[in-house]
């Protein structure tokens, strides 16, 4: 902000200020906004490929073919249908993943204080508490602000009651997840 003398607005693309010290630019006269929703169909289509890329091992399968590789069979992976997906914020995005999702098969849990239980009936999430979703899922995708009361949320304690072989997607804030611990889980494995 100092180094751009003449700066009147920052306009972020996206809902979240957290990357922006938004009182300090008050301080100095600047406008700050964001653009809620305008990506959030991109967000959520982003979740469905991380989770197929993760089930498929896409990257890790491209890697080994690309380097004249082919084992087709270390690589088989698993498929989503069937499976279940925890959707911690059921916002705007949130609700664009279980629409994304609907098409699989998948058993939907969903934690969210404010979504309405007619709302999410009509989207087939199963509202649960916000442990049961990281207890129940196979995949959890995060769709939460970074704030006070989020950062670091995801932690040992919720991790110790992930099952076996579940998948995190985070495509909100980096700092929702203590990554710490998720260090350590996959050192102590």
């Amino acid at each position: 902000i100092d180094a751009l003398a003449e700066l009147k607005i920052v306009v972020r693309a996206g809902a979240g200020f957290n990357t922006i010290d938004t009182k300090y630019a008050r301080k100095k006269g600047i406008d700050v906004m964001n653009t809620p929703g305008a990506n959030s169909n991109a967000v959520a289509e982003e979740v469905v490929a991380m989770m197929l890329a993760d089930a498929r091992h896409v990257v890790k399968a491209d890697i080994s073919t690309r380097s004249g590789k082919w084992e087709k069979k270390h690589f088989m992976g698993r498929e989503i249908t069937g499976k279940v997906v925890g959707i911690v914020g059921l916002g705007n995005i949130g609700q664009l993943v279980a629409k994304r999702l609907s098409g699989f098969e998948v058993k939907l849990y969903g934690y969210d204080p404010i979504i309405s239980g007619d709302r999410a009936r009509e989207l087939n999430i199963e509202l649960v508490d916000f442990e049961t979703v990281f207890e129940k899922s196979d995949y959890v995708t995060l769709h939460i602000p970074e704030n006070d009361e989020t950062r670091g949320i995801v932690n040992a304690e919720l991790l110790s009651v992930m099952k076996e072989g579940a998948t995190i997607v985070n495509c909100a804030r980096a700092g929702i997840i203590d990554e710490d611990s998720v260090r350590k889980v996959k050192n102590d494995k």
